[in-house]
């Protein structure tokens, strides 16, 4: 694809203009407008439903609406019509598409972008999908459509079962990854400390493996952006050169206490393990998990969206978090120092359930649910965030 749905939110006419410099023809990411396609309003809806759909049944794509194809001897400014209208269209082609394809399009988006001079152009953007295939259901009109080089066709049986298949694979695929990870974890353990692990990856396989050594990711982990905002090991910073890998890059904590390791493998998976060492509570020592560990969840998070703007990429992703070694672990929600804790954990594990990122939403909603279940874990309500 030429776009990511974070390309899409911040598209004016600059960013147009330099795309349209580079004179891409029609083709499997990319269709050219001049206006909608029909004789009359419900025809030009459905063949916008069957043209975003088959972008989105095959490997996502943009349909670029009130702009010539770009053709030898056809300026910029010649490419450039615009539609009468545009923001309006732009909402309805959104409200029928919300309505009308089934199942939704995670992280579809229509845009109008303001051209000096002429009426706003139209970016419909339909990133790959895990949720295909996609039917158009609209006033009596059914059909699923694939995208072939320039055109939209009707998906046949054998595309629709490949199309369930596929998508049932890729997140059997991711999931067995993870698992093989944690194995990986368990087995070579350094330490009989409780874990905090939390692993995140991709729904579906990139289209090119990440440069880990490049210097967008490598700016990116030592900067730390937000993440360098979170005091000590609470970010999960690296604190020097991060060491390459057979499978990518990882960098851990200098520190004694709260030591952690960090990875980023060329297949976009990300995982970050947290040894949670004891605490001294008067004349003991005990494993606590206290609302500061909500900051790994929010370091872990940011990371991730991190990762994808830097290499300009976006795509649906499942997250997974662990605290393995739990049994005997107790709750505080105050800090150490403080003498309400709850009873010690009974179980070996922690489990939190699966969570999906779709395409163009933020991670950090993820952070939020894992604060939150850690409490419920102990059986402690999480408290509301004062009023500001």
């Amino acid at each position: 694809m030429y776009f990511t749905t974070a390309d899409i939110k911040n598209f004016d006419e600059s960013k147009l203009r330099e795309f349209l410099n580079l004179a891409i023809r029609e083709g499997h990411y990319i269709d050219y407008k001049v206006a909608l396609s029909g004789d009359s309003d419900r025809e030009q809806k459905i063949e916008f439903l069957k043209d975003i759909t088959a972008f989105a049944n095959a490997a996502g794509g943009d349909i670029l609406i009130g702009v010539k194809e770009p053709s030898e001897g056809l300026s910029v400014n010649d490419q450039l019509v615009g539609i009468a209208g545009g923001e309006q269209v732009a909402t309805d082609l959104e409200r029928v598409a919300a309505s009308s394809i089934d199942p939704r399009i995670p992280g579809l988006q229509l845009k109008p972008i303001s051209i000096s001079g002429l009426p706003p152009v139209i970016i419909a953007h339909a990133p790959p999908s895990l949720s295909r295939p996609h039917r158009v259901t609209y006033q009596k009109h059914i059909g699923f459509y694939i995208r072939h080089s320039e055109s939209s066709l009707p998906m046949t049986t054998h595309e629709i079962r490949e199309s369930v298949l596929a998508s049932a694979t890729s997140e059997g695929a991711a999931k067995a990854y993870l698992h093989e990870q944690e194995l990986l974890l368990r087995r070579y353990q350094e330490s009989h400390f409780p874990v905090i692990f939390m692993q995140a990856m991709p729904l579906i396989a990139l289209e090119q493996r990440l440069d880990v050594l490049g210097e967008a990711i490598r700016r990116t982990i030592l900067q730390g952006g937000e993440r360098n905002q979170i005091p000590g090991s609470w970010g999960l910073m690296c604190h020097s050169e991060p060491t390459p890998t057979i499978d990518g890059v990882t960098w851990r904590s200098d520190r004694q206490r709260g030591n952690y390791i960090v990875e980023v493998h060329r297949n976009g998976y990300l995982s970050a393990v947290f040894f949670n060492d004891k605490d001294k509570i008067g004349r003991t020592e005990e494993h606590l998990l206290t609302p500061y560990h909500c900051n790994l969840f929010k370091a872990f998070c940011l990371l991730c969206r991190d990762i994808l703007s830097a290499t300009s990429s976006d795509l649906p992703y499942v997250l997974r978090c662990k605290y393995l070694k739990a049994k005997g672990t107790k709750f505080t929600p105050y800090t150490p120092g403080f003498n309400d804790f709850s009873d010690p954990f009974d179980i070996d594990e922690i489990v939190w359930p699966d969570e999906v990122r779709q395409v163009g939403e933020d991670f950090m909603r993820i952070a939020d649910v894992w604060c939150e279940q850690m409490h419920h874990a102990f059986g402690i309500k999480m408290p509301k965030p004062a009023r500001s």
